[in-house]
């Protein structure tokens, strides 16, 4: 592991400052501290000091190198938005501390706008608000590895229960959740003994990096004979394979390679532990959703007669990654005007006009997780027909919202937005599933429709999206991501569903 620590202004300064407050101890003696501990735990650290609010975000800017990153932001702390702004972008755990307690000094001290970035806020333990830092991250980072631990010994269950000694997973989300490996190339091979990941030269670091509890393998240019090596030294018989994800010339390929070990078509195991989301999972799509929504309150300024469709998909999208997104989740949706119609209108070059419904479907992948959003809105006043339509997808929606919970299908799920369009007298044109699941990949298991015999379980994120389409005339859709509880559901999507006319 390696981390980073921060030192913000004025903390090269400690032996001058109030010894009452900030300790007897140097900067220097407290980075020996630090760098003795992290030796003692073998692990690696930078240590920088910085009086310039431009240089500790460059810092900030280089966490993909880093594991962790623990900083006192000195008087930043108080209100450098662009310190809090850059630590939002990082997808490592950030710990803020302080050698004194803030909340007991002046009240102007007492105000963090970073700490709300961050994983924890460590303050008045002096020198030993680091090392308590450092271990406060290196507990996190255990348990999302532990997380790893706990769906390998879950998909081991499931492998049992289908007789598979073995099983190779190469789906790149499933690979990713399986390993935590981000990489573009590599294969997952599971034996009940031990397990292997197998990549080329080009990602092996990488893997060592992110990869726990596996060996790693670099494989040369036959990496089907080299997996197969280690099959037959594992005594496998049976080995599956996801059948799904697989091209009839790769079933061939296994085939001639695996001689003598039957190939057993997996199913969808890896996506059924997927369906259900930890922790850590709901976190980073709230991040996600969150980008999302941001995005659609900062369009509402930008839309306005004249301008084309892919102008108003590229502003999302140029917006999304400016706030820390990887990239879409989806192709954006943008469809004006007659063109709102098509439930999967992806934007072209149709200039928007006044009086025409836009409506958008866009989302963003943070940190590996997807999120989807859908909002609906008028060019100019409104008429009373665009209006009906609207409340009517909105009435639909919150009754869903209000009714879904752990234990119910998702065909009644269904069933409770598609009543009240039916009862409006817009029932052939509501011709899709209410939602989907959502996560590593923007569609996937349960599936929320009439035909969906899926149960909803906690812990499930699902959307809720009814639309109504009128053909040569337009539509609209409204859609929320929700995780799935005992007693209900939590919205994840925090953007307002009021009818809205840009004028």
């Amino acid at each position: 592991m390696r981390f980073l620590v921060i030192h913000g202004p004025n903390l090269n300064m400690l032996e001058k400052r109030p010894q009452e407050i900030y300790g007897k101890k140097s900067l220097e003696e407290i980075n020996n501290i630090i760098k003795d501990w992290c030796i003692k735990n073998n692990i690696q650290v930078d240590i920088i000091q910085s009086n310039y609010e431009g240089e500790i975000i460059d810092y900030l800017h280089k966490f993909q190198s880093y594991n962790g990153i623990i900083i006192n932001p000195g008087a930043y702390t108080h209100y450098s938005y662009a310190i809090a702004d850059a630590v939002e972008l990082v997808t490592v755990p950030v710990i803020e501390v302080h050698l004194s307690d803030i909340k007991s000094r002046e009240d102007f001290r007492r105000k963090s706008v970073i700490a709300n970035h961050c994983y924890k806020q460590i303050s008045g333990f002096g020198y030993q608000s680091y090392i308590l830092a450092l271990q406060a991250i290196i507990h996190k980072i255990e348990e999302v590895d532990s997380m790893s631990y706990y769906r390998t010994a879950e998909l081991k269950k499931a492998m049992k229960e289908k007789d598979l000694d073995s099983m190779l997973i190469t789906q790149p989300q499933n690979r990713q959740y399986i390993t935590g490996f981000t990489g573009s190339s590599g294969y997952v091979l599971l034996t009940q003994q031990k397990d292997y990941f197998f990549t080329d030269f080009r990602y092996v670091e990488q893997a060592k990096e992110q990869i726990e509890n596996f060996e790693i393998i670099k494989h040369g240019f036959q990496p089907l004979e080299e997996i197969f090596e280690y099959i037959k030294n594992a005594d496998v018989n049976k080995i599956g394979f996801e059948e799904q994800f697989s091209t009839y010339h790769v079933y061939q390929r296994y085939k001639e390679t695996f001689k003598g070990v039957e190939l057993v078509p997996s199913g969808p195991l890896v996506e059924e532990i997927r369906k259900v989301k930890d922790k850590t999972e709901i976190e980073k799509m709230e991040k996600s959703i969150d980008i999302a929504v941001s995005a659609f309150e900062h369009i509402l300024g930008f839309l306005k007669p004249g301008i084309k469709e892919i102008d108003v998909a590229l502003e999302l999208e140029f917006f999304m990654r400016k706030k820390g997104a990887s990239g879409l989740a989806f192709d954006t949706i943008v469809a004006s005007g007659h063109r709102s119609a098509l439930p999967h209108g992806i934007a072209s070059d149709k200039v928007l006009e006044q009086g025409d419904f836009v409506k958008m479907d866009f989302g963003c992948v943070f940190n590996g997780y997807c999120s989807d959003i859908s909002r609906t809105v008028v060019l100019g006043k409104a008429t009373d027909k665009q209006k009906k339509i609207y409340d009517t997808a909105l009435k639909a929606q919150l009754a869903a919202i209000e009714n879904i919970k752990s234990g119910v299908s998702g065909k009644k799920a269904d069933d409770f937005a598609r009543h009240i369009i039916t009862e409006a007298g817009y029932g052939d044109k509501f011709g899709h599933g209410l939602g989907h699941g959502i996560g590593m990949v923007v569609h996937e298991n349960p599936r929320v429709s009439p035909n969906s015999e899926d149960i909803l379980k906690t812990g499930n994120v699902v959307t809720v999206e009814p639309g109504i389409y009128i053909p040569e005339y337009g539509g609209v859709r409204i859609e929320d991501m929700l995780v799935i509880t005992e007693d209900g559901n939590k919205n994840l999507t925090k953007a307002t569903k009021e009818f809205i006319e840009i004028t």
